[in-house]
């Protein structure tokens, strides 16, 4: 911590020195540790404000192939039926009822005609949307 702070606030003489190794150093390398810098302060402030629940969740959606594909499907569209997300993913329509009841209880769905018997239709929330970013192209 005293090293960081020497840096940012330096005496007359480190800061003589610093200019100096900055003079030496090439431009590409400086601003490549510049931007270093910037993205490990911006992956230790998200991982710290990342809460325990969250964590959870990702965990939860990586463990199954069918909720992180419904996700993902809901992604891309606004609105589907379970029969629409079993034809567009592949799978069995009992297979998508049960993942899109489990999702729903988890808050990453929500229905949003819950008084219909048949016709549902489903939509994923921004709870939702931020786990499966989390997860980009990493599990294809």
């Amino acid at each position: 911590m005293c090293e960081a702070r020497g840096l940012f606030s330096p005496s007359k003489e480190r800061s003589d020195t610093l200019r100096q190794r900055i003079k030496g150093t090439p431009k590409g390398l400086y601003i490549s540790c510049i931007y270093f810098v910037c993205i490990f302060i911006y992956v230790c402030t998200y991982l710290k404000y990342m809460n325990q629940e969250t964590i959870q969740l990702m965990s939860y959606v990586k463990t199954s192939k069918y909720r992180q594909k419904v996700l993902k499907i809901l992604l891309e569209k606004d609105f589907m039926t379970p029969k629409d997300i079993a034809e567009n993913v592949d799978l069995r329509l009992n297979h998508i009822s049960m993942t899109l009841g489990e999702l729903k209880n988890k808050k990453l769905v929500n229905c949003v005609n819950e008084d219909m018997k048949r016709g549902r239709f489903y939509k994923i929330t921004e709870l939702g949307k931020k786990i499966i970013n989390w997860f980009g192209d990493k599990n294809e």
